[in-house]
């Protein structure tokens, strides 16, 4: 957990639309997640659900014709919000000024204006937004309102708190600038380092990554590494400026089984040593269950499901959950096709009336169509506002009581598939 056991990331009622010719896709539909430090959060889903819509939401990166219509992204890092407060002390939230920098516990040095330790920015807000930028007060606790914040505040905090593995290697990658030169700038940004210190820490990554002869490949340009080289690259800008959030979209996609452990180990590393918190979105259910704690379904722009890794696994509440993992391929199975979710993703212009899910549901009935179900707890059926780790949540009529038939699944765990980390459904 971070500062006052709140969560590093929460994200609530986040909505992104893009204005089309055909009308307003609502691409990121009321979505809410918590995640905190040393976390390992999945996002899952078809093509087409929001995954990444959602990620790009949180790190400000979306362009024209897409637009970030409403929600909150706060983001409790104590170093993020000491460098906005010093670099930006304008932008600090005191009982005189709106603000997206909330700076709640301060400590100062002997001698300066906020020496009281009850010090807060509300108790001299001009005096405090001063200390905080010649650096004689420290802080020790806040937020940063994400979404709020202007781009140069934002350029601030991408790559230096809130790093992204981007799917597509080759629009993420410059092919003008050598690798090691891509990753030596961020260092030079963020980490105030001289020019042989960048290029070190550059090399250090290559190789911390899996890149042979890090040493010599520094030099190469984008087009001179293969593909699953060049996504290892990606993943070292990201990792080297010492994140405290990495935002991972399918980070292990173009990789070989091989070279995708490693990295997977990596992550796993770097969440358990240095309490780095991970928001992975991908399709594998297997690397979700290798590598993460908790687990959000998305479909259609909202998610349908929220839970424990381990209880997904076993006790899977959606049906759309349980037609993506039925779908999953297993050693031994014997059947000639392997099942799949029937239909395709919704037209995010008209989305089905009630649940979203209906058309393609298996069990859907007459309430499926008109009601559109909330994300319930499923023991009580009573709507979830916030989001908790530790309640398994599910939007479907099923646990609100508004089914006649019900929905019946049955799940079948092998040894063998238990241990891979999958079961028969």
């Amino acid at each position: 957990m971070s500062a006052n056991d709140e969560p590093l990331l929460s994200v609530d009622n986040l909505q992104t639309s893009f204005y089309t010719e055909e009308g307003e896709v609502k691409a990121v539909n009321d979505v809410s997640y918590q995640i905190d430090s040393g976390e390992r959060f999945a996002v899952v889903g078809e093509s087409g659900a929001g995954k990444s819509v959602t990620s790009l939401s949180l790190m400000r990166l979306i362009d024209d014709p897409g637009r970030i219509k409403g929600g909150d992204v706060t983001f409790r890092s104590t170093s993020a919000v000491a460098t906005l407060a010093r670099e930006f002390p304008e932008g600090v939230a005191t009982e005189n000024s709106s603000g997206y920098i909330h700076v709640d516990e301060l400590r100062a040095e002997s001698g300066s204006v906020g020496s009281d330790p009850g010090a807060t920015v509300r108790d001299q807000p001009k005096e405090v937004a001063t200390d905080l930028e010649d650096g004689s007060l420290h802080v020790e606790a806040g937020h940063v309102d994400v979404l709020d914040a202007p781009d140069e505040a934002m350029q601030e905090l991408r790559g230096a708190e809130i790093a992204m593995i981007f799917q597509d290697p080759h629009t993420a990658l410059n092919p003008v600038y050598t690798i090691g030169e891509q990753i030596a700038e961020a260092v030079r940004k963020h980490l105030d380092m001289g020019d042989a210190a960048a290029r070190e820490r550059a090399i250090e990554m290559l190789d911390r990554v899996g890149i042979p002869d890090a040493e010599e490949r520094y030099s190469d340009y984008p087009h001179e590494f293969s593909g699953g080289m060049q996504q290892r690259a990606v993943i070292a800008i990201a990792l080297s400026c010492d994140p405290s959030l990495i935002v991972a979209d399918e980070p292990t996609t173009a990789l070989d089984v091989t070279i995708e452990a490693q990295i997977l180990d990596l992550l796993k590393e770097l969440s358990d040593d240095e309490d780095v918190a991970i928001q992975l979105i991908t399709h594998d259910l297997g690397v979700v269950a290798e590598l993460c704690d908790s687990v959000m379904v998305m479909y259609a722009g909202k998610p349908v499901e929220r839970s424990s890794v381990e209880e997904l696994y076993y006790d899977p509440k959606h049906p759309y959950t349980v037609g993506l993992m039925s779908s999953i391929p297993r050693i031994g199975d014997d059947r000639d096709r392997l099942d799949t979710v029937p239909g395709t993703m919704p037209d995010l212009v008209q989305l089905p009336s009630g649940c979203s899910f209906h058309p393609r549901c298996p069990y859907a009935e007459d309430a499926c169509i008109q009601h559109e179900p909330p994300l319930v707890d499923t023991e009580t059926g009573e709507p979830v506002e916030e989001p908790d780790a530790d309640i398994h949540t599910a939007a479907c009529l099923e646990y609100t009581g508004d089914l006649q038939d019900g929905v019946e699944f049955d799940v079948q765990i092998r040894e063998d598939a238990a241990a891979d980390g999958g079961e028969s459904l």
